[in-house]
């Protein structure tokens, strides 16, 4: 992404992890936080002076965990800053990368540490040094930031070069603190003097904690008044947590080293290098789980759309497989009447004109697949069911002559007109007889009856039956014939019966499929009975 500017329209950016508009409930979170803070300030205020001896065992890990958590702290915004280029995150990453280095020294300052490692303690000062170094820095770069966001939320950069500025900022920051080491260590005995022995500040060092405290209230200050992010909820919540830090150490403890009120300060210090990691963790966590929520939901969006076009294609090669076979059959049977001596042409004409049906049928069937698949309404009429079903039949009858099947037709005067699409009407009744003369032909033993039926039903919505003979439905099977692509045909697809529900329920009806005793199937499907427009009825009568 080069622009720096967040996108809003696109909620999966790398850089949505943390430069989104602050909401109201990570506001909440963050002031319950610095309540608790501020009661556990109090609950340690009484018992602050209380020595804790031989606890400098602890300094060492307490650094490492902080060194560890600015470090990462550092690399994440760096990061963040790769993606996007907006140019205050490598200031405050900046910050706690300097604060992260100026640990080790720190730490190393303290006699009882050196003593450990067998050299000799750089001074008396070069520790309070070390600590003001830390408690300055931290928040003017907070400050920094605060200030270099207010320019930069409006401002439009496209710098390619973000890889060289994020290792010049890295060198930068190591050439800072290594200097500032070099510089205390060398010069310990005659820097001014923040420390009266190894436990008791001097009365300088009063005007460190005053200005820290000075520098976080201008930088919280700044960022509260601004276009808050939620990165800067977080930073705010690391501030306050530092200035809690500076008021245990400075105030509630007196200045006096390894006390429980310093401890507790201690405790706030790693709290506040651990808030906006643990906060950028959490959001990287979260936007990870979006991401792999997505790309499954667009996974499956993809497959839905693949099985819809296998679907369509299918539907449409079954549909239409019937009226070629049959423009096959009879141009074959036109060219032996053509091959006679003398030729039979009015034969062959009846050929071609069934060509020529079979062709406009096709037609028909295309344009209804398609209205199906549009869901559209606007070609539906009054349909008359006992004219459509002899229609349907007479298409059939000679197949099912052939195969000797004896057909009934059952058709109610009374049965009533429907409006719907007479295209698929059509196709749903021939593709019910098209299986049933099919099932029949698989088995020869016993009568071979094809029965075909309208009437109206209790509810008085038309009913259309179509029953055979055949082998019927498997009782395990049941309405799994209507699934795509299953079928119990060698050489089916698998999707006539899957068409015909989606016609009949898109009119309003069901399908239904049930066993005949002894042997055979029935397909019944209704279709709702209702008043028809004038302007069609007229238009019919």
């Amino acid at each position: 992404m080069s622009d720096a500017r967040i996108p809003e329209d696109i909620p999966m950016a790398a850089a949505d992890v943390r430069l989104d508009q602050a909401s109201r409930r990570r506001e909440r979170a963050a002031i319950s936080l610095l309540v608790i803070l501020v009661l556990a300030l109090l609950g340690i205020t009484p018992v602050a002076n209380h020595a804790l001896a031989h606890s400098g065992i602890l300094l060492p890990a307490y650094a490492t965990a902080v060194l560890m958590c600015d470090v990462v702290t550092a690399v994440l915004l760096f990061s963040l800053f790769s993606v996007h280029a907006w140019p205050p995150l490598h200031i405050l990453a900046m910050g706690y990368l300097f604060a992260g280095l100026t640990m080790a020294p720190w730490t190393l300052s303290f006699p009882e540490i050196a003593a450990e490692l067998g050299f000799s303690a750089p001074g008396l000062q070069s520790t309070a040094w070390f600590g003001a170094l830390r408690r300055l820095a931290f928040p003017a770069f907070v400050l920094a930031y605060a200030i270099m966001k207010r320019s930069a939320d409006t401002a439009d950069h496209r710098d390619p070069s973000r890889l060289r500025l994020i290792w010049t900022c890295t060198a930068a920051a190591v050439l800072a603190a290594a200097s500032a080491t070099w510089l205390i260590f060398t010069n310990a005995d005659s820097l001014p003097r923040f420390m009266v022995d190894e436990r008791h500040v001097a009365a300088l060092w009063q005007y460190v904690p005053m200005a820290s405290v000075l520098l976080c209230l201008a930088a919280m200050g700044w960022l509260w008044s601004g276009k808050r992010h939620r990165l800067d909820i977080w930073v705010m919540v690391a501030l306050a947590t530092w200035l809690v830090e500076i008021i245990l150490l400075a105030y509630v403890s007196g200045g006096t080293r390894f006390t429980v009120g310093w401890w507790a300060g201690r405790l706030c210090g790693l709290a506040s290098s651990s808030v906006v990691l643990v906060a950028l963790l959490a959001d990287t966590a979260a936007l990870h789980a979006r991401l792999a929520r997505a790309l499954t939901a667009e996974r499956r969006a993809r497959e839905a759309r693949v099985s819809s076009l296998e679907a369509l294609s299918a539907s449409v090669a079954h549909e239409v497989n019937q009226p070629v076979a049959s423009m096959i059959t009879n141009a074959n049977a036109g060219l032996r009447w053509l091959e006679r001596n003398p030729p039979e042409l009015d034969e062959t004409r009846a050929a071609l004109q069934r060509i020529v049906h079979d062709g406009d049928r096709i037609g028909r069937i295309i344009r209804g697949i398609r209205a199906v698949f549009d869901r559209g309404e606007n070609r539906r009429h009054a349909i008359d069911p006992n004219r459509l079903v002899e229609d349907c039949m007479a298409e059939w009858r000679r197949d099912a002559h052939r195969a000797g099947i004896s057909v009934e037709l059952q058709l109610d005067p009374i049965a009533p007109k429907v409006w719907a699409n007479p295209v698929q009407f059509q196709q749903v009744v021939t593709n019910l007889i098209s299986n049933a003369i099919q099932a029949m032909q698989i088995e020869h033993q016993g009568p071979k009856t094809l029965r075909v039926s309208t009437d109206r039903d209790a509810a008085g919505d038309l009913r259309i039956v179509v029953q055979d003979s055949g082998p019927g439905v498997p009782a395990e099977v049941g309405d799994r014939v209507f699934e795509p692509f299953y079928t119990t045909k060698q050489g089916g697809m698998g999707m006539g019966l899957m068409f015909c529900r989606a016609v009949v329920e898109a009119h309003g009806g069901r399908l239904s499929v049930s066993d005949v005793t002894p042997r055979g199937a029935r397909f019944e499907f209704t279709i709702p009975a209702q008043d028809l427009p004038e302007a069609d009825e007229r238009g019919r009568s």
